[in-house]
């Protein structure tokens, strides 16, 4: 490997085995705060209900920024550029950039956009994905240069590559819905939480459940405060975000493995690792998808590159200060507080 796909597969194998966990973890902590919350028996429901509806933003910004994970690993993928690049690229448009100007730059005869606008623009184009832009999303090689497996097992592999993109454009679809619905209460929370309104109570008749128990709100209008956005709580609408947490982890897990399937074989494609809706094949046809991956194991052995990057870091000490005065402001802090 070159230095720039190194660094990316890198990056792809610290996020398989530690980004992913974080972000599980962060999840599991919000949801442990609901059991929390209905433990305490001297709030009264009030307070019991305001506080859930806290937990709940902090869920949706945990999906949100899930979301974003998919949408810069697909970038990646789907333009074939390296993941630093399009992460640098993006934090040089935010840094360079005043915010009262449009945040794109001109490197050299390169155009560079915010990421933030580039991912909004990949969910804007999930509904006309091709099957060739998800070949390259899954990492899969070309069902026409599968030349290694017989034809029985190129019949199972066509048929799971054709249930993993129908799964992965439900996926993407109910992410971009979800995005949409969202954003705006994602961007207050991620930016000043303070607008949001929390616990309204069930004044509001839209949209229509009988089983939602309040609502939170946001303000839309400068000038005027009574024109909002609103969502809605119930443990229903919990329970739609952990169903689909569990839909992107097991897209992002795909869409991962397989890239690091590629770079560790050297090859432009590789085989599907897993079948993303278990009920659309048959167990014989997942013991044939096990055969396949076992043939392209003899044709391109895979080899297993150090995990950890080792390279020199050299701090920005203007943007270390707070480590490098780390004693300065615990002494302060406890004379003060002394």
């Amino acid at each position: 490997m070159d230095a720039e796909v190194a660094r990316d597969y890198h990056i792809l194998k610290n996020y398989l085995k530690h980004g992913m966990d974080v972000r599980w973890l962060l999840s599991i902590t919000s949801r442990d705060l609901l059991n929390f919350v209905d433990s305490q028996k001297e709030w009264n429901p009030g307070r019991k209900l305001r506080a859930k509806c806290f937990i709940q933003t902090d869920l949706i910004s945990k999906i949100m920024m899930y979301a974003e994970d998919i949408a810069a690993f697909s970038l990646s993928f789907l333009e074939n550029i390296s993941l630093q690049q399009l992460l640098d690229e993006s934090e040089i448009s935010l840094t360079h950039v005043k915010c009262d100007e449009k945040r794109e730059i001109v490197k050299g005869n390169l155009q560079v956009e915010d990421l933030g606008k580039r991912i909004g623009n990949f969910y804007g184009m999930v509904d006309n994905l091709s099957d060739e832009q998800l070949y390259k999303l899954f990492n899969y090689v070309p069902f026409s240069e599968i030349t290694f497996i017989d034809d029985e097992l190129k019949v199972t592999i066509k048929k799971v590559i054709d249930s993993n993109f129908l799964e992965s454009r439900r996926i993407l679809k109910d992410l971009q819905i979800f995005g949409i619905t969202h954003h705006p209460f994602y961007k207050r929370f991620k930016h000043a939480g303070v607008p949001i309104v929390y616990n309204l109570g069930s004044m509001y008749t839209y949209p229509p459940r009988k089983d939602f128990e309040t609502y939170s709100k946001i303000t839309l209008n400068k000038k005027d405060s009574s024109i909002g956005y609103v969502i809605p709580f119930s443990g229903a609408v919990l329970e739609s975000y952990n169903y689909l947490m569990k839909d992107i982890e097991m897209l992002l897990t795909e869409m991962i493995t397989n890239r690091i399937d590629s770079l560790e074989r050297d090859i432009v494609g590789t085989l599907p690792s897993s079948v993303l809706n278990k009920s659309s094949i048959t167990r014989d046809e997942e013991e044939s998808l096990v055969k396949a991956r076992s043939t392209l194991n003899e044709k391109y052995p895979s080899y297993h590159a150090n995990d950890q990057l080792h390279f020199f870091a050299k701090a920005d000490l203007d943007r270390f200060k707070w480590y490098t005065n780390l004693d300065k402001y615990i002494s302060d802090h406890q004379k003060r507080t002394s």
